[in-house]
């Protein structure tokens, strides 16, 4: 639930802004609805440089391209981590690196095959696969306001995906999905907002995973203690 009201939230804001009682207009585009009468609507392609990931080289598990100096993010990376990715658990080796392409520190990644749509931002120089997209903003849009424009994305991302043995988009098919788009002025107020009620949720989140840990952990023990005989549950049992 804490999770679904963090999505809800973050749709929310980037759709409608903060001002609960500003004056709204029809977006035209189904899934955003409504939207603030000053705010616009655009592609896209259009607020930032689309960039595929890439390793040319098949069999892509062929081990002679791994195992070096150059961080190699998968989708299960993105999928793992929050807003900030820091951790890789694959690398290319000089090899690997000459059929791939790195990007920059701050470069928005999205996955767009397997588990589609979820979003992070690079803080290391790292190469990735055609599985990955990586976003640059344009003008004065801020990298953490891109991210939370694409985190909004992901049911929409699905809408659009095609399906064959797993589901998948390509650039084109994402650059072309419409979005909202705030006043420069309210941007900053909108991640500033973000980052503070995320943030909150985050750890309301990271407690009650702690608590279904001790839970599943006694649990556990019960049924151990249980059927070994540890606890003795003879006069429990009702005749």
């Amino acid at each position: 639930l804490l999770k679904e009201q963090r999505t809800s939230l973050i749709n929310t804001t980037v759709t409608k802004g903060l001002n609960p009682n500003v004056e709204m207009k029809d977006s035209g585009v189904e899934w955003i609805g409504e939207i603030p009468v000053e705010w616009d609507t655009t592609q896209i392609k259009f607020i930032c440089k689309m960039m595929r990931g890439k390793f040319s080289h098949r069999p892509r598990n062929d081990q002679r391209f791994y195992d070096g100096e150059y961080p190699f993010i998968q989708t299960g990376d993105i999928s793992s981590t929050g807003m900030y990715l820091t951790k890789f658990n694959q690398t290319l080796n000089e090899r690997g690196f000459s059929v791939s392409k790195e990007f920059p520190i701050d470069t928005v990644v999205m996955t767009i095959a397997a588990n589609i749509g979820d979003v992070s931002i690079l803080k290391i120089r790292s190469c990735f696969p055609d599985s990955i997209i990586g976003f640059h903003p344009y003008h004065d849009m801020s990298v953490k306001y891109l991210y939370y424009i694409l985190t909004s994305l992901k049911d929409e991302l699905h809408k659009n995906s095609t399906v064959s043995t797993q589901m998948n988009l390509n650039v084109e098919r994402v650059g072309s999905i419409k979005i909202p788009l705030s006043t420069v002025q309210e941007q900053q107020q909108i991640v500033d907002y973000l980052d503070k009620e995320t943030l909150r949720i985050d750890k309301l989140v990271d407690i009650e995973s702690k608590r279904i840990d001790l839970l599943k952990e006694y649990r556990q023990s019960l049924i151990s203690e249980v059927v070994t005989g540890k606890v003795d549950v003879r006069d429990e049992v009702l005749v």
